[in-house]
């Protein structure tokens, strides 16, 4: 669903798609004012310093994956302590709209066509969690990554438990089939039943002109009855 040989990295080292994935989003929550994420990665990812001489606060960064005007895009977008990859909520703005493209990628010089996006709801985002710190830097003395997630973009109210549509190394999901047969007819289904319309017309006006040319015959064929026997009756009269 997102071939990462064409996805434009912004703001961040394109190198960082290339860290194996050896690690799982078991559980991804939006909600008005937190961001809660567990992550299942067996080796440790130890926590490093955002600048030298600070104390080492950040574990991983959360990268996010937007399709814009038809190519995908992604950045590094928002550190995570330590206990952020396992369960502790972070916090984050009361609409979740404004989590992307307002209090993360604030930035159009650092993050380009990704500043200020605000997905619709439904829209296909993806998220992944990258060991270190690779916003807007590259600090990475584990080089690994999450698989990258992707889902539908729940909207302003957000959802506790966001549902994968797709997980990195599965095949690409297939559309469901269209079951509702109530539907609106499509313009194909209009344009044959037209068609059909217009044989059918075609074919009672054979019908009512057969009709017509079997009565003709049938009176010919009694004008010929009566025009034989007044003949035959003239006959008989001379004899």
């Amino acid at each position: 669903m997102i071939p990462l040989d064409q996805v434009t990295v912004v703001g961040s080292n394109a190198r960082i798609l290339n860290f194996p994935a050896v690690a799982n989003i078991t559980r991804l929550g939006l909600v008005p004012g937190s961001l809660h994420l567990e992550v299942d990665h067996q080796n440790t990812w130890p926590a490093v310093a955002l600048a030298p001489g600070e104390d080492p606060v950040q574990a991983a960064t959360l990268w996010v994956f937007l399709q814009i005007d038809g190519h995908w895009h992604a950045t590094g977008a928002e550190r995570l302590r330590p206990g952020q990859i396992n369960g502790d909520d972070k916090p984050e703005d009361a609409n979740v709209n404004n989590f992307i493209g307002v209090s993360w990628l604030f930035d159009a010089n650092r993050w380009g066509p990704m500043a200020g996006y605000v997905p619709k709801v439904g829209e296909h985002i993806g998220m992944m969690v990258v060991a270190g710190s690779t916003r807007s830097d590259d600090n990475t003395p584990v080089q690994e990554r999450s698989k990258i997630m992707v889902f539908e973009w729940p909207g302003a109210q957000g959802a506790a438990t966001i549902q994968p549509v797709w997980i990195e190394g599965q095949p690409d999901p297939v559309p469901a089939p269209n079951t509702n047969t109530g539907s609106t007819p499509s313009a194909t289904t209009l344009d044959l039943l037209a068609k059909f319309d217009t044989v059918q017309a075609k074919l009672d006006a054979l019908a009512q002109q057969a009709d017509a040319n079997t009565a003709k015959i049938q009176a010919l064929i009694e004008q010929a009855v009566k025009d034989a026997e007044a003949s035959a009756a003239a006959l008989l009269t001379k004899k």
